[in-house]
């Protein structure tokens, strides 16, 4: 067993790999893994040789300030001649070095049987163990006191250990690891059309990891914020608490795609796993499945079917399909209008594709479902899609956590169907606990329940596991609006709009809560902007525009004459202007017409001077709401 405490040459941090990839410790990589090349155990005798020279010198064959001259030292350069770095070193174990850092994988060592024969060579010479052993001692004492003895008793039998091991199976840890995190994968193409792939296989592990018994696995709002950081692996490690970290690396080259991965015990800093694999773009999903497949097997975890099963679930065995559902959830949560529209179209891609790829049918349930939730497909026609493709995924795989939130989400805004909708987000959140956008969207039935402190908790929990969402820190900004607390709101859409600031879904928000506070300058300021973005005429900035400047008619009057302003809204404006009949037709309006957004009438407190009308008790009535 290597002692991990063993004293060892010190490495420019420059020299070493990346946060955040994977193709091996650069100091120590073989030419081929360089080019990115297919890789066989020659590979792993390089990287021994490596070894072997800083044992002997005390310093690195290829040294460089950068990477970048890292890497043409181990592709052009030679290095230099250990014994003129320690003139201890014998011919014999120069020679053995020069072989294992041999750039032509033909001319290198060819096999670790081989290798092991010539370090058993070197430990007999050096031990005086043969009589041409002794007489080359005799002739030339200095020799015997070069480094190579020194460390022979334990490096050997260690270094042999590593290099037949790493030729047959990864390092296992001693005991499961229980908690891992998978970083983000870095597009090293340069490439941004290439983003859905690199964050696309980054959840795909997460969730097919997240399936593991006994395994914490840091859900993805919790490791997107390291992505593009260089951040020290051990410091990650503390910071998520968990003892490994998956990281990697992905290029395209042509029609394939490079990808190299690593896993990494960063609480006794050791490479539990690492590999690289280059395949077609077409054949992404089987590098998928095996990087999953090693990465479970490094873990020490030993699978029975059912599990085995539940790892595989939802998965595709398509590639296309599976490429088309990572652009289709890339597409669905930019949460616009086109990001919609390209969402059905890929999810709808991946079903055609694969009619039996349950993930793809929950994506396409979210695609309609949200959209028309925003007015950007009409609820009428885009429901109904929904709700078929939900309980097609479920019909599909019943275990999938995310169709039981498509489908509660589904019961909410088509049905009003409250105590059913919680049954399926308690079992979407008993499947997966860290299922960011259950939590998110559980919170919005018990905030319409009236029930504050627990739809706020919820809340607050999906912006724990997904604090890069903006959408899920808008709808907190919006719930802590429904339960008053202002201040706070706008200080968390204004977060929103210093990440992003052409977010619409924040400034739709920051306007009500404007509105609110009597602000009515600000509130036309971000309903002008929203209006913008959304490519929409609007009367709203104008009535917000009258209302600062103090003439409330004018306003009232834009606000009875508007086409673009949706009947949820005119009603708290005829609040506003104290016109109950008004804002009481305008709601009973808009559930007549199946208004998505209705669900949250009764949190919202612009509402409250009409809670004493039998009229507004009446409207919770027929959405299954107690008064």
């Amino acid at each position: 067993e290597v002692d991990s405490k063993m004293p060892t040459a010190q490495v420019s941090e420059e020299n070493l790999t990346s946060p955040g990839t994977a193709l091996g410790t650069v100091a120590y990589m073989s030419p081929e893994q360089a080019r990115g090349e297919e890789l066989d155990a020659r590979t792993d005798l390089f990287s021994l040789g490596v070894v072997l020279y800083e044992m002997a010198t005390g310093s690195l064959p290829f040294q460089g300030n950068t990477t970048a001259v890292v890497f043409t030292e181990i592709l052009t350069k030679a290095p230099v001649a250990p014994v003129r770095i320690n003139p201890n070193v014998s011919d014999d174990l120069e020679r053995t070095i020069n072989k294992a850092l041999e750039k032509d994988t033909e001319v290198r060592c060819q096999s670790a049987k081989d290798f092991l024969a010539d370090l058993k060579r070197l430990k007999r010479d050096s031990t005086g163990e043969s009589v041409a052993s002794t007489q080359v001692a005799a002739v030339a004492p200095a020799k015997k006191s070069y480094l190579w003895p020194a460390v022979a008793g334990v490096a050997v039998v260690v270094l042999l250990a590593l290099a037949l091991f790493w030729s047959s199976a990864p390092a296992l840890p001693d005991e499961a690891i229980n908690s891992i995190a998978v970083l983000p994968f870095e597009n090293a193409s340069g490439d941004p059309d290439l983003e859905y792939l690199s964050d696309g296989i980054t959840e795909s592990l997460i969730n097919s990891l997240s399936g593991l018994p006994g395994l914490r696995v840091v859900p993805r709002g919790m490791v997107f914020p390291y992505k593009g950081k260089q951040v020290d692996l051990q410091t990650i490690g503390d910071e998520l608490r968990v003892q490994a970290v998956v990281t990697g690396r992905m290029t395209q080259r042509g029609d394939s795609v490079a990808v190299g991965a690593e896993l990494t015990d960063v609480v006794n800093l050791a490479q539990i796993w690492g590999n690289q694999y280059s395949q077609k773009s077409t054949e992404f999903l089987a590098l998928h499945k095996e990087i999953t497949e090693q990465i479970t097997e490094s873990l020490r975890f030993q699978l029975g079917q059912e599990e085995r099963e539940q790892l595989a679930s939802g998965i595709t065995g398509n590639p296309e399909a599976y490429q088309a559902y990572l652009r289709g959830r890339y597409h669905w949560n930019k949460r616009n209008r086109e990001g919609f529209n390209k969402a059905v179209e890929y999810f709808q891609e991946a079903i055609d594709q694969d009619p039996a790829y349950a993930r793809a049918y929950s994506g396409l349930a979210d695609a309609y479902a949200i959209g028309a939730y925003w007015d950007f497909f009409l609820e009428s026609e885009a429901l109904p899609l929904a709700r078929a493709a939900a309980e097609k995924a479920l019909e599909i795989n019943e275990g999938l956590a995310e169709a039981h939130t498509s489908l509660a989400w589904i019961l909410i805004v088509s049905d009003l169907d409250w105590a059913s909708a919680e049954r399926e987000f308690k079992k979407s959140l008993e499947l997966n606990p860290d299922y960011a956008t259950a939590h998110q969207w559980y919170a919005q039935i018990l905030m319409a329940q009236r029930r504050f402190k627990e739809g706020i908790a919820e809340a607050r929990k999906a912006k724990e596991l997904d604090p890069l969402s903006l959408q899920i820190r808008m709808s907190l900004g919006s719930y802590l609006l429904m339960n008053q607390q202002t201040d706070d709101a706008v200080e968390e859409l204004q977060q929103i709009l210093e990440l992003d600031p052409d977010y619409i879904n924040a400034h739709w928000a920051l306007r009500r809560a404007y509105v609110i506070q009597g602000l009515y300058e600000d509130a036309a300021t971000h309903a002008e902007i929203w209006e913008s973005l959304r490519q929409q005429v609007s009367e709203e900035s104008l009535a917000l525009r009258h209302l600062a400047s103090g003439r409330r008619a004018e306003a009232q009057g834009v606000v009875d004459d508007a086409q673009g302003i949706d009947l949820m809204t005119k009603a708290h404006y005829y609040v506003l202007f104290n016109e109950p009949d008004k804002a009481l037709e305008s709601l009973t309006q808009a559930l007549t017409q199946g208004h998505a957004r209705m669900t949250v009438v009764n949190a919202q407190p612009w509402f409250d001077p009409l809670r004493d009308d039998p009229r507004f008790t009446d409207l919770l009535r027929r959405m299954n709401l107690e008064p």
